[in-house]
């Protein structure tokens, strides 16, 4: 029962230390899309501000966007046979 038990123990700090790094990853993922929603909203501000885009032409761009996002969210989604492992 013991090697049993030892079996388990190396099992569950091998599954925590991968949560630990899949967290980490989660955490930076989350900063670069904070980032990027910033820059988005500099580049949205500059072209109106520069008088290129008004903030109906700005909508209409953010509409067609997530129109198009939305019918290739399936081919973007994580697929392991596809994309690979998460290391």
């Amino acid at each position: 029962m013991l090697l049993r038990e030892q079996r388990f123990l190396s099992e569950l700090r091998s599954i925590q230390e991968r949560m630990r790094e899949l967290a980490a990853r989660v955490e930076a993922t989350e900063g670069d899309v904070a980032h990027a929603v910033t820059q988005a909203e500099i580049s949205e501000n500059l072209l109106v501000e520069k008088g290129i885009a008004d903030e109906e032409d700005i909508e209409a761009a953010r509409r067609k966007s997530d129109g198009a996002a939305a019918t290739s969210a399936s081919s973007s989604r994580y697929i392991p046979g596809r994309d690979g492992g998460l290391h």
